[in-house]
């Protein structure tokens, strides 16, 4: 593992960072309310969206577009092109915590810090429905490849699978230990993983939410995870400011090695 760029961030606190299509752009987001879209070859802004008055905890790439979610309780829509424009998408009432979009960008996926779910029709500009369930903080957001599927996490503990489409709970997996604070789903949709307040990765079954093999979490909370290499990799982010990466049968830090346990198959 080598650096390849450092990005010279406001000094602001980044609340949330997240790659665009093709991992061309990565947005990042303050507390300052600015979010800067960065060129990942040059390591350079290519445009800054201020206006925000609270901090912008979650926001994601939606095609030619950027979703934000505020903590004025409010979903935006920024468009992308020459002369950036920003548009309130809808209402949550409390601060968004969480934003995914879907694989084909017809629609997005907002939490708050009270566990509300908001569906919004993106070519619509519109509300689709609300899922409700979670009794704390959404931490994140997931749709599976397909987009058939939405996962959410919350500071309640649950992990819950949805048929956004119908507004159904698939599944709720409860954590044995304090919350969720990761989740993401491999390639092929077939496993869901969550990190735990317990230190833990938990690998589930995501047709019925079985827990398949835990992997112990060193030193910190799992914050962020994400697949690499077609799934033979799992990277995860952790709270102490160091990055792991799980492989079939080791873990890598910041790339030094130590062995480890093996990625189910």
């Amino acid at each position: 593992m080598r650096e390849v760029g450092v990005l010279a961030a406001r000094e602001y606190r980044i609340l949330c960072v997240e790659f665009g299509p093709q991992g061309k752009f990565l947005a990042s987001s303050d507390a300052a309310g600015t979010i800067t879209v960065w060129d990942t070859e040059t390591c350079k802004p290519v445009v800054e969206l201020a206006g925000h008055e609270e901090p912008v905890a979650a926001c994601a790439f939606a095609h030619a577009a950027l979703l934000a979610g505020s903590s004025d309780g409010a979903v935006y829509l920024w468009s992308l092109g020459e002369a950036p424009e920003k548009q309130r998408l809808g209402e949550h009432g409390k601060a968004v915590a969480a934003l995914a979009v879907s694989p084909d960008g017809a629609f997005a996926a907002s939490g708050d810090r009270d566990g509300g779910i908001r569906l919004w029709n993106l070519s619509k500009r519109s509300l689709e429905r609300e899922l409700c369930g979670h009794k704390g903080k959404i931490t994140q957001l997931a749709y599976s490849p397909g987009g058939e599927f939405l996962a959410s996490a919350s500071r309640d503990g649950t992990l819950r699978l949805w048929r956004p489409e119908r507004g159904e709970m698939t599944f709720a997996y409860h954590s044995p230990a304090g919350g969720i604070r990761s989740i993401t789903f491999n390639p092929d949709g077939s496993r869901i993983v969550a990190g735990l307040d317990d230190l833990t990765l938990r690998f589930l079954d995501a047709d019925d939410g079985q827990e398949i093999y835990p992997i112990q979490v060193p030193m910190s909370l799992p914050l962020r995870l994400c697949f690499l290499e077609k799934g033979r990799r799992l990277a995860c982010a952790l709270s102490a400011g160091l990055l792991f990466i799980c492989e079939r049968d080791q873990i890598w830090f910041r790339g030094g090695k130590e062995p480890q346990t093996v990625i189910p198959e």
